[in-house]
């Protein structure tokens, strides 16, 4: 991806034009971040940080409830 230009890497299917500016950069830092925690697997998701984020809120939500009936 180093070698692309930002009109080449928004071809890429999938690739976002917003993000097209900063995913080698992204890229590089997950890298680092599985070299040092010597993770060896990553697995991807359909849905955005957003959608955990609403998820794990939901979660204890419930859990509140129950604790409180």
């Amino acid at each position: 991806m180093e070698s692309l230009t930002l009109s080449a890497l928004i071809k890429i299917p999938g690739m976002q034009e917003k993000r097209a500016d900063i995913i080698l950069a992204g890229a590089v830092l997950l890298d680092e971040i599985l070299k040092t925690l010597e993770i060896k697997k990553v697995y991807t998701t359909d849905y955005s940080l957003r959608d955990g984020l609403f998820v794990r809120e939901l979660e204890k939500l419930n859990n509140l409830n129950q604790f409180l009936t």
